[in-house]
């Protein structure tokens, strides 16, 4: 257990956010707040600065929320600085409701949800069903598709909070999504600070490398469930929906490995490598989904009532 007094000796920080917040840059900003080893703040002030932030994609929103979350547990004072520049970064952050999660009040009177995204926000797995059925009615209206025609996009998003409940130490995550019409893409991102997928898979396999170990956690299956046996479809189920349903993309980040699916040739291709700029003290998942290949065909059923 961490000794009180070494919290408060501890130096204050002020955390410059990246002038392009993405996955290739969400390293050296989570290095700078928490020790990745240790899985400790380094620091017990820390001061969020804005002032460089131009651009930031719904994975940089969720790794935002989620640092301040982690911080927050454990007793960090935080402030931010800098955010009410006019920038497009900061006007994004707004209508994704950030600020007004994290500050309490809009910075800007004219901030207004996007009807392009689903504002961020943190649910716990058992809020997560009520949350998933209204994200399917969301993009079924957006997409002008039925709900059918998105089920196994549904049981995507439940795969992705079981694993949650899974691998963090608390079952709440934080999940931002955006439409983009003109790439013909939506971008889902669920995150959790727990003790991630690869320390989960070497409790069966030992010496397994991080990536390795999600590759592992993504293979038809494989469970680390007591028995043997797996409470929800699996994490190869993105894989299958996601890649080779979709043709979209999966990308996970735990700990220090990086693992990818993407359609190539006449299947699913895989890319697994190691970070070299940091640690995820956790689990990242994002979907990129084409939306130009879902079966505009498949209708709902009609409930009939029997007289």
């Amino acid at each position: 257990m961490t000794k009180l007094f070494d919290i408060f000796s501890r130096p204050s920080l002020t955390l410059q956010i990246p002038h392009t917040f993405r996955a290739d840059t969400m390293y050296p900003f989570i290095a700078t707040a928490i020790d990745c080893d240790r899985l400790e703040p380094k620091c017990s002030r820390l001061e969020f600065d804005f002032s460089n932030l131009n651009f930031i994609e719904p994975i940089g929103v969720v790794v935002l929320s989620n640092t301040i979350e982690w911080l927050r547990k454990r007793e960090v004072k935080m402030e931010f600085i800098n955010h009410q520049t006019n920038t497009p970064a900061n006007k994004f952050l707004g209508d994704s409701q950030f600020f007004l999660r994290y500050l309490g009040k809009e910075i800007r009177p004219y901030s207004d949800p996007s009807r392009t995204t689903v504002p961020l926000q943190l649910i716990k797995h058992a809020g997560s069903f009520v949350y998933i059925e209204n994200l399917i009615n969301w993009l079924a209206e957006r997409l002008h598709l039925s709900k059918a025609t998105l089920s196994g996009l549904k049981v995507c998003l439940q795969e992705l909070f079981n694993n949650i409940k899974d691998h963090a130490s608390e079952d709440t995550g934080c999940i931002f999504v955006q439409h983009h019409p003109r790439s013909r893409q939506i971008k889902i991102v669920v995150s959790d600070f727990g003790v991630g997928i690869p320390a989960n898979v070497r409790t069966i396999i030992a010496n397994i490398s991080d990536g390795d170990a999600i590759k592992k956690a993504t293979e038809e299956g494989f469970t680390t469930k007591p028995g043997g046996r797996n409470r929800g479809a699996g994490l190869d189920i993105l894989t299958l929906n996601v890649v080779r349903t979709n043709q979209g993309t999966v990308h996970i980040h735990s700990l220090n490995g990086i693992f990818s699916a993407y359609p190539g040739g006449t299947g699913i291709q895989t890319h697994v490598k190691a970070s070299r700029d940091g640690t995820y003290p956790g689990t990242l998942i994002q979907l990129i989904l084409r939306t130009d290949t879902f079966d505009p065909s498949i209708a709902d059923e009609e409930n009939f009532e029997w007289l």
